[in-house]
């Protein structure tokens, strides 16, 4: 029998062995587990801003939206009134007497003496065939002829 006893192995180290590389195995697996735990706060947190910037986000559009809504509105009432002018002014180009235009910005220079009824006349008359001097004559001016 001493034969046998002395061809046991010794298992004492080898359980020593495997307890060592268990505590190891747990050591990691608690590293691992306070990782996964700091992961998840974090995806946590990411998760909290993404909400946070989507609601501010969604403010800054409807903000947009309203601002662009009255820019629009701004613009089609300076639109309208630009119409409404232009009707104005076509409705006197088609009624013969353009509006009056200065010389300049300033409208600096000689003014014209003749109003609007007084050009239509003279416009009136030459399409009758009458001569400057015979309009000038009629409406009492001068022609400028010596």
């Amino acid at each position: 029998m001493a034969f046998f006893k002395s061809t046991k192995p010794d298992l004492s180290g080898i359980t020593a062995e495997y307890e060592q590389k268990l505590k190891s195995m747990e050591t990691h697996i608690q590293a691992l587990a306070r990782e996964r735990d700091a992961f998840k706060a974090e995806n946590d947190r990411l998760t909290q801003e993404i909400r946070h910037l989507s609601a501010e986000v969604d403010l800054k559009r409807s903000n947009f939206l309203k601002y662009y809504n009255m820019e629009m509105k701004l613009l089609r009432m300076e639109l309208e009134g630009c119409k409404a002018k232009n009707e104005e002014l076509e409705q006197q180009l088609q009624a013969g007497g353009a509006a009056p235009r200065p010389h300049n910005e300033r409208g600096a220079g000689r003014k014209s003496r003749a109003t609007p009824e007084i050009l239509q006349t003279i416009r009136e008359l030459r399409e009758d065939g009458s001569s400057l001097q015979a309009i000038a004559t009629a409406l009492e001016e001068t022609t400028g002829q010596s």
